[in-house]
């Protein structure tokens, strides 16, 4: 549960006209800040199974015996399921391939905070240029898809009322870049008129402080749906010694042995770095000891 609190006076009306003193805002924006803990167990490892045979779960109910757990599965039970699975699409059905589970993503689209200021250019001028690549690169989606990723404006078009720029950031480069038929990417509509989304007002953090217009931007992508790198229906085990380890152990071979000061070739080898008496004096600070004769 997050909780906000509203004050009145910033939805009452200061007109001076017969509105002074009511409510007339129709809409309260809020932003809301989200964070995520996840606990790292480490690396765990589906349970092999067949759809031809019987799945065998001795090893994995040995295990849970030694820990003193105990489930339907391991007594030979197994929890009924619905005579009619249709209705229920959570149910694994036997003999059935993982890909048939899979389900393509939708087209979302949202409101968010405006991105355009990432696309600006040092033209004093047109600072946003349409089809110039503010950045390039490829990249591998999640169907191991290579895709072209452009970020650009695509589209400029100034009618006070209607009028939007549009922008893609990571959108693929083919004929749907910029438009509302892109499925890769993030594709940013920041229109004119505020009228037509509206900006929402922010208070700062002391009072007193003045009032901040925030654009909106309307936003879409695609989104993954079900499919190879997100489903899974393998049971999961976890051993014991991979608790916290979330990659494999990496050696570092890169080592370098430096010759130390006491070695049975240590004179010869020092001699071989002097070339005149001088060098001989010098050497170490005074490390041979040399007489006149």
């Amino acid at each position: 549960m997050i909780k906000k609190k509203v004050f009145l006076e910033d939805l009452v009306s200061r007109n001076s006209d017969i509105t002074y003193g009511t409510i007339t805002a129709t809409t309260i924006y809020m932003k809301v800040f989200l964070t995520q803990t996840l606990d790292n167990m480490g690396v765990f490892t589906d349970y092999p199974f067949h759809n031809e045979t019987p799945i065998d779960y001795d090893e994995l109910t040995d295990k849970l015996n030694e820990l003193g757990l105990n489930f339907e599965f391991m007594n030979g039970s197994l929890t009924p399921i619905n005579s009619n699975p249709i209705n229920i699409p959570y149910n694994r059905l036997d003999l059935t391939p993982i890909t048939q589970y899979y389900v393509d993503g939708q087209i979302l689209r949202f409101f968010s905070e405006s991105r355009l200021e990432t696309l600006k250019t040092y033209s004093l001028t047109t600072p946003y240029q349409i089809n110039f690549d503010i950045e390039s690169g490829n990249y591998v989606n999640y169907n191991g898809q290579m895709i072209d990723g452009r970020t650009r404006v695509t589209q400029l078009i100034s009618d006070p009322v209607t009028g939007f720029t549009g922008y893609s950031i990571d959108g693929n480069f083919d004929s749907n870049l910029g438009s509302e038929n892109q499925v890769t990417g993030f594709y940013f509509k920041d229109f004119n008129s505020i009228n037509t989304i509206g900006n929402y007002e922010v208070y700062g953090v002391n009072l007193g402080e003045t009032l901040e217009n925030i654009k909106l931007s309307e936003m879409q992508f695609k989104s993954e749906g079900f499919n190879n790198t997100n489903s899974s229906l393998s049971a999961i085990t976890k051993e014991e010694y991979l608790m916290n380890i979330i990659d494999e152990p990496k050696v570092n071979n890169d080592v370098f042995i430096e010759r130390g000061n006491t070695s049975v070739m240590d004179r010869h080898i020092r001699l071989s770095e002097i070339d005149t008496m001088e060098d001989l004096e010098l050497y170490g600070n005074g490390y041979f000891n040399i007489e006149k004769q």
